[in-house]
């Protein structure tokens, strides 16, 4: 016979991991990003559109830049999401 027990659930975690990213400074701009690009990416988020891993080709064929560029430009967003858009 199985035996089962109760798992007790998980802790939330993210409140305090939130906590740590604020409090980190802003990661430096790479050379090439700008503002245009991170505004874009956010306006691109908020219409539903697409996932956001898809994000690098839209911004690649929008600003006319390489797949290298925009990858640079997505993940440097990504990184700095939660500090630019505090809860």
């Amino acid at each position: 016979m199985i035996r089962r027990t109760a798992v007790k659930p998980m802790k939330r975690r993210a409140p305090v991991e939130e906590e740590l990213v604020k409090n980190q400074p802003m990661p430096p701009m790479p050379e090439g990003v700008t503002e245009d690009h991170l505004i874009y990416l956010d306006e691109l988020r908020l219409s539903g559109e697409i996932n956001m891993y898809g994000a690098r080709s839209y911004l690649a064929n929008d600003f006319d830049i390489s797949a290298n560029q925009a990858r640079t430009i997505l993940i440097y967003w990504m990184a700095t999401f939660t500090r630019r858009h505090p809860k």
